[in-house]
């Protein structure tokens, strides 16, 4: 253990970088002072989660240590968490070995160092109540920072980079997250929407109005009302909010 911790101070002091042991792999290091010490390891943990396009809510942020440090102290901050596509857990802990040591220093642990904040994320949401089927471009949202915990995992990122004749395929209130699939072409047949249904049976066939209960596109099975009655029938998409049923329920 003491011989690991002095190669590895006299490495970090050399510029040659030598993983801790317990460290992930390929993570940052930094020389951080006590005096700035809230400062320092904010901004390592905000280019650490940059990546993974995650921010600190720095003004609720708190930094702890194990124990006390002297105000002149520098130290070698490892980080012992790593940013991927999950969001991290809080908080951020760190070690912090000495910046400054001698080969003949006794070794010592390492102060431990932790990083508590609320993570946010920033994401495109509708500036106003937007319904189903509506026309959707870049003027219609806006970007937003909201807490990561509410932001909804499909949530498209700034910048907007929508393509024209588009529209929502659900509706959205003002504020909402923009989610990958809200926006496209509308199905041959819509949810709650007018559909034709042609009801063939032998060689007879009655066509009446219905609404179909999902959404389907064409060829697939989809369940019809019929105007005017309860009953529900399944029937396949030929066109167009055309539905046939074949045969009887």
């Amino acid at each position: 253990m003491r011989s690991h911790f002095v190669s590895l101070v006299s490495a970090l002091a050399s510029g040659l970088v030598v993983p801790a042991q317990g460290e992930p792999a390929n993570s940052p290091r930094s020389v951080v002072s006590a005096a700035s010490l809230r400062a320092d390891l904010l901004q390592l943990s905000a280019a650490m989660l940059l990546p993974s396009r995650l921010q600190l809510d720095e003004g609720q942020a708190r930094v702890t240590t194990s124990r006390d440090i002297a105000s002149n102290d520098e130290f070698v901050a490892l980080p012992l968490w790593q940013a991927g596509a999950a969001v991290p857990s809080m908080p951020l802990v760190f070690d912090l070995l000495p910046a400054h040591t001698s080969r003949d220093a006794p070794a010592a642990a390492p102060i431990r160092a932790f990083v508590a904040a609320p993570l946010q994320r920033d994401v495109l949401v509708a500036q106003r109540k937007t319904e189903r089927g509506s026309a959707l471009t870049c003027a219609d949202l806006a970007a937003e920072r909201k807490p990561a915990r509410f932001v909804p995992p499909q949530a498209i990122q700034p910048p907007c980079s929508l393509p024209p004749d588009l529209v929502l395929r659900r509706s959205l209130v003002a504020g909402e997250p923009l989610r990958q699939g809200d926006v496209g072409a509308l199905p041959d047949v819509t949810a709650w929407g007018f559909v034709s249904v042609r009801v063939v049976i032998g060689q007879v066939a009655l066509e009446k109005a219905g609404t179909a209960l999902a959404d389907a596109q064409l060829g697939d099975t989809v369940r019809v009302r019929l105007n005017g009655s309860s009953q529900q029938l399944s029937g396949r998409v030929v066109a167009h909010q055309v539905v046939v049923v074949e045969g009887s329920e």
